[in-house]
């Protein structure tokens, strides 16, 4: 859809990647025959679980980063003192998330 450019754009430039390659990767599969690569579109339903589990996974990769970052500050193996990341379970099967949700978690 032409109305989501703006928010593919962001995405793509907030990851490094050209806009062009992520809407390709969402929505197209390659398939070969005789040896040559054609693309395909995808299936609304398919792009869409394609884009849903694409975020999932960036969304976990960024979370992991997150934790390791915070691990990194501390100069120490083991300290009475220590910031906990708490990852509350059930956001994910909301219908819709909010930025608070997001933070929450």
């Amino acid at each position: 859809k032409e109305s989501s450019k703006p928010t593919l754009n962001g995405i793509a430039a907030m990851l490094g990647l050209e806009a062009a390659a992520v809407e390709k990767a969402l929505c197209y599969k390659v398939i070969s025959i005789a040896g040559k690569d054609e693309d395909k579109g995808l299936t609304l339903q398919n792009a869409l679980f394609g884009r849903d589990a694409w975020a999932k996974a960036v969304y976990s990769k960024l979370f992991d980063w997150i934790v390791h970052r915070i691990n990194k500050c501390f100069p120490f193996e083991a300290s009475e003192n220590f910031i906990g990341v708490l990852d509350i379970a059930g956001f994910e099967y909301f219908q819709k998330n909010s930025f608070e949700q997001f933070c929450i978690n």
